[in-house]
């Protein structure tokens, strides 16, 4: 049986790496051309001369967050992955992007687009990938994780996909129902707490003033 994937087996395909992780599956993987050597090839860049990240797009908020670029997001392959990508940086970048499809074939593209007109102007496919020479400021790292959080919790907790913003309204005095009082724990030895009659054992009564009316 042959799995075929375009590109290198090797390079972003979820797919071959379960496979080869599963013990039931004899798997032989042929080396292929990848699209990053199509990519270095046709943006004129050495990756490691500069420093270019490779970033998964259906991640991007996570993986890219505290980077400043130059970075090459793939598997940028619906119009709503390049608009969460647009949303999770809060300045546009200083030059416009590159939009890499379908590299090495017939009908191979690249098209410089303005940040702003990213999931706009762009039709993207399986075979699109994005560069980004420079991001400035930085994506909020710890806020970008946060987020990514709240957004799996939605995703996949029953309990959380249920609540609302009713549930998040601020309880009265007290932490209870309104007008509830939360009862007091008893005092040491099960004595209920409460006021407490009479004087002190052991303490005097107070003298009476000699003062008449």
């Amino acid at each position: 049986m042959v799995y075929a994937v375009p590109g290198s087996p090797l390079v972003a395909e979820r797919t071959v790496e379960l496979l080869r992780a599963d013990r039931r599956v004899s798997v032989t993987v042929e080396p292929a051309l990848s699209f990053l050597d199509l990519a270095w090839a046709r943006l004129g860049v050495d990756p490691l001369a500069a420093g270019v990240t490779l970033v998964d797009g259906q991640r991007f908020t996570v993986e890219a967050a505290g980077l400043s670029g130059p970075l090459l997001v793939a598997q940028c392959d619906t119009v709503d992955v390049l608009s969460a990508i647009k949303l999770s940086v809060d300045e546009a970048p200083p030059a416009d992007v590159v939009v890499l499809q379908r590299l090495g074939l017939a009908e191979e593209s690249l098209t410089s687009v303005a940040w702003d007109d990213l999931d706009r102007t762009v039709r993207p496919d399986h075979l699109t990938c994005l560069w980004i020479p420079e991001l400035r400021p930085p994506v909020a790292a710890e806020l970008m994780r946060f987020w990514e959080l709240v957004r799996t919790l939605r995703e996949r907790c029953p309990w959380d996909r249920q609540q609302t913003p009713r549930f998040a309204a601020p309880l009265p005095a007290g932490g209870g129902a309104r007008g509830a009082r939360r009862p007091r724990p008893p005092r040491r030895g099960g004595r209920p707490r409460g006021r407490r009659r009479g004087r002190r054992a052991g303490r005097p009564p107070l003298p009476r003033s000699s003062s008449t009316r």
